[in-house]
């Protein structure tokens, strides 16, 4: 049998459907029916993955997956649901990235636009003109452009900034900054500002400039633009997030291995957060689909001391790797670390690396929030295709040179 081939899978993928298929007091028997066929496909990907694009990947899907029937909830369906889809679209795109690098400058040129409309939106949005939809409940302006809130607006506008530093389309940077500005979150601007810092870097390098200038002017140009920014502008939440950071660590303390299972941060954040302060039929809801209720109970009641700065409901920290631990546990996240390793490990061993890519998946990364989770699908999709590329550009270059 060759290497990766398709013995193997088919006997694993037969023994995973008959064990899935028995009764089950956690999945029901027409669940059941529908992961089988799933299960197998992504099992099947997780395979492939391993054996020719990237084995951290590939190991990181069968774990969540597996984990996710473990403890699997009436969401875990759509979980693993998106899982298949972004695990084919790395696959497909890292097998097949020398058809896609000969268009890559009109997939780059295509979200210079689609980021340029959105600050056109955004500006709309401050004037008080709305196309498609307006604010509720008596808000004045939401500034989020073509997406949900401002955050999200915010992350886009950054990781789309390395696509301008290309000849002509520099002319776009200002209005790209322009729309972080009127965004009024932090989370795309630092992002963006330590984006533009490394480009700095990178244009000395090529240039040849004094490193001791260099490294005075981007320190001035860091300090001055985030300071002005909170002065000015917006000052931001961090001082709420970074507390809800530190209570919520505990949830990881408590199950340090593999957490409290795949889509329960939903659940035990807000609750352990603030659940005191909660509507009473909302936290009945939210309890009865915590996995481990005992464990749960007895980390609630031992630390009465709660989340005192706001009322909101943390449904999600805004922080992906802790709320990935959450969810997985060390074990969850070390696969997440090890992903990100393995890419960086292909982007510095590539030759002829794509700079630009480079840039806007270290944005997202510095930014993440609801990525790796896939509650955003946007940003999952932008992540995974620009981390396939990188994946993609590295086996391409291996391909040529053991011809």
């Amino acid at each position: 049998m060759r290497k990766g081939g398709d013995s193997l899978p088919l006997i694993i993928l037969f023994i995973v459907g008959c064990i899935f298929f028995l009764p089950s007091k956690v999945i029901d028997l027409r669940e059941q029916e529908m992961l089988f066929p799933l299960i197998g496909i992504i099992l099947y990907l997780a395979w492939n993955i391993f054996h020719r694009v990237n084995r951290a990947v590939g190991i990181t899907i069968a774990f969540i997956v597996v984990y996710a029937l473990f403890t699997f909830t009436p969401i875990g369906y759509r979980f693993i649901l998106m899982v298949s889809v972004f695990s084919f679209l790395y696959y497909a795109v890292a097998m097949h990235y020398e058809e896609i690098s000969r268009h890559k400058t009109l997939i780059m040129n295509i979200l210079c636009i689609v980021a340029l409309l959105n600050v056109v939106w955004i500006i709309l949005q401050v004037n008080g003109i709305f196309i498609f939809f307006k604010p509720i409940n008596d808000i004045p302006t939401i500034e989020t452009g073509f997406f949900a809130n401002r955050n999200e607006v915010s992350v886009f506008l950054a990781c789309c900034l390395p696509f301008f530093f290309r000849r002509w389309w520099h002319l776009g940077i200002i209005p790209i900054l322009a729309g972080l500005v009127l965004a009024k979150t932090l989370n795309g601007l630092i992002g963006a500002i330590i984006i533009m810092a490394i480009y700095g870097i990178i244009l000395n390098v090529r240039l040849g400039l004094s490193r001791k200038t260099l490294t005075v002017c981007i320190a001035g140009f860091l300090i001055i633009s985030a300071g002005a920014y909170t002065k000015y502008v917006h000052g931001g939440g961090i001082e709420a997030r970074a507390s809800a950071f530190k209570k919520a660590a505990e949830l990881i303390y408590e199950k340090p291995l593999f957490g409290w299972g795949i889509n329960q941060g939903q659940y035990v954040i807000p609750l352990y957060l603030n659940g005191d302060r909660q509507d009473v039929r909302y936290v009945k809801w939210a309890y009865d689909k915590v996995i481990y209720h005992e464990d749960f109970k007895r980390l609630y009641l031992a630390n009465p001391e709660r989340h005192k700065t706001d009322n909101r409901m943390w449904i999600r920290l805004h922080n992906d790797y802790e709320q990935w631990a959450i969810e997985t546990g060390i074990v969850g996240l070390l696969c997440l670390l090890l992903i990100i390793a393995s890419h960086l490990y292909a982007y510095v061993r590539t030759i002829n690396r794509d700079t630009i890519a480079g840039l806007s998946v270290l944005c997202l990364l510095l930014s993440a929030n609801a990525f790796f989770t896939f509650q955003i699908g946007r940003f999952a999709f932008l992540t995974v295709f620009l981390l396939a590329c990188i994946q993609g550009a590295y086996l391409l270059q291996k391909r040529r040179n053991q011809s």
